[in-house]
This record gives C-alpha cells, structure tokens and sequence, in this order.
C-alpha cells in the first residue's frame, strides 16, 4: 500500500504530507494535533522500547490510518481502520464514482 508515514522516527515527513496535500485550515489544524499526540504517545514509552505508534493517510481512500508497529521487526501489531475496511472504503468510492 503507499502511504505516507508519520511516527517518531519520521516527523519531518509529517510537513511533507501535509503540504502536498490541499488542505483547509480545520484540516491542517487536526491533522497537526494528531501527530502532535502520535509524537507524545511515542515519547511517552507506553508502548515500551520495542513499539511505536504511526500515523499515515492511506493514499487510496485519503483516510487517516493509525499503526502499531514493532521498531525492530516493522510488524504491523494493530491498525486501526483495518485494511480490510480500507479496501472496502476504496470499493464502495469507485463503485459510487
């Protein structure tokens, strides 16, 4: 799938993203807060040293994608929307469209 990613490791790709896309300033605004908080949950440690949360926009359907991913192995652990539900997003729009 391309996506983008935004986590801890890859921040700076987060302005990249952001700045590709045409955004209203609502949706800069959320977009900001949310790899603020993806940034302070990784600085946090909850997840331990070995996971990470990640932030991407499923390039596909343009919906937020959230991961968490095992630093040292990139094992997707969780993702939240699930691909599944993506691929039936991306579907149901060309369908409609």
């Amino acid at each position: 799938m391309d996506q983008s990613s935004i986590s801890l490791v890859g921040l700076h790709q987060a302005a990249a993203l952001t700045q590709s896309n045409v955004l209203t300033p609502q949706e800069r605004a959320a977009q900001s807060r949310l790899v603020q908080a993806v940034k302070s949950v990784n600085q946090s440690g909850i997840f331990g040293n070995s996971d990470e949360l990640s932030f991407s926009v499923d390039q596909s359907t343009r919906r937020p994608v959230i991961r968490l991913i095992n630093k040292d192995t990139k094992e997707v652990i969780r993702q939240m929307p699930p691909e599944y539900v993506l691929r039936l997003s991306e579907d149901s729009a060309r369908i409609a469209g």
